[in-house]
């Protein structure tokens, strides 16, 4: 039994139209793929940079708060010198008053050994 042309002639132009067709589709699934792909670095890319903000942001409280403990310390230590200053100032004062009052004294004892008669040559 022979073929009938006209079937084979739509075979023919069928089986390209179907090759096309095959063709057409996977293409359109591999664009599809690939926009998917993209869309995912997009998203990977963009979380990426968030979240690098995100710790140079925490990086850059946390250098502030140091830097303002630092600033805070440094307030105090000066305090603290001033006070220590303030200390060893009150200190010298007072010696001060006690090696004049001293003084005094000697110069009056002194006064009162010439006065009763001692010589000031033999005086030390």
């Amino acid at each position: 039994m022979a073929p009938d042309p006209s079937v084979l002639g739509s075979n023919l132009v069928l089986g390209p139209l179907a090759l096309i067709g095959f063709i057409v589709a996977a293409l359109g699934y591999a664009a599809k793929e690939y926009r998917k792909a993209r869309e995912q670095r997009v998203e990977d890319a963009v979380a990426q940079r968030d979240q690098e903000r995100e710790d140079h942001s925490t990086e850059r409280r946390r250098l502030e708060q140091e830097r303002d403990d630092a600033r805070a310390d440094a307030v105090a230590i000066d305090q603290k010198l001033d006070e220590a200053n303030d200390q060893i100032r009150d200190l010298k004062e007072n010696e001060m008053r006690k090696s004049d009052a001293m003084f005094a004294r000697l110069v009056r004892a002194r006064e009162m050994l010439v006065e009763r008669g001692v010589l000031p040559e033999d005086l030390p």
